[in-house]
């Protein structure tokens, strides 16, 4: 090989690469300016290392952030797996059938009371309590803590009457 700069023509030919794609790495700084053929066929091997061992090249970037996320997913894997092992963690399922049984509890438990403070006030003052009033106030008022979801604070107002 010649001690002189080679055209970058001739380094294509020597390393079986197109032209343009002998000006795209004269442009990035692989390909030294005044540098002989022997040195731009040695530093052009030394990226062809670099690439195929994931150190370097066009991917170099997006490789590191896929790897960047794989570790952040396996970290929050494993975090998910000590929070199951510590039964920190309760399936949506399960937890839907309890809240279930939960809400008609406090349903039941709710009318019941209702029904025996109305017996107690009727009792105490001797007066009759309207049934349909109460029901209709109570059931709108439970009513009212079921779309707490749908409608926040709020929903839960005592009804007007």
């Amino acid at each position: 090989m010649s001690n002189e700069q080679p055209t970058l023509s001739e380094f294509a030919e020597a390393v079986g690469l197109s032209v343009s794609s002998a000006h795209r790495h004269r442009q990035s700084g692989l390909l030294a300016d005044g540098a002989t053929l022997a040195e731009w066929v040695r530093a052009y091997c030394a990226h062809l290392r670099e690439v195929a061992s994931g150190r370097g090249g066009d991917d170099q970037g997006e490789l590191t952030r896929q790897r960047a996320r794989q570790a952040a997913a396996d970290a929050d894997l494993k975090q998910l797996q000590l929070r199951e092992r510590r039964r920190e963690v309760v399936d949506v399922s399960d937890l839907e059938a309890s809240l279930i049984a939960w809400i008609v509890g406090i349903r039941t438990a709710v009318l019941d009371g209702t029904a025996k403070l109305v017996a107690e006030i009727e009792r105490r003052h001797n007066v009759q309590v309207d049934p349909l009033l109460v029901d209709d106030s109570t059931t709108a008022t439970l009513d009212a803590v079921a779309d707490y979801p749908h409608r926040g604070p709020a929903s839960i107002e005592p009804p007007a009457g």
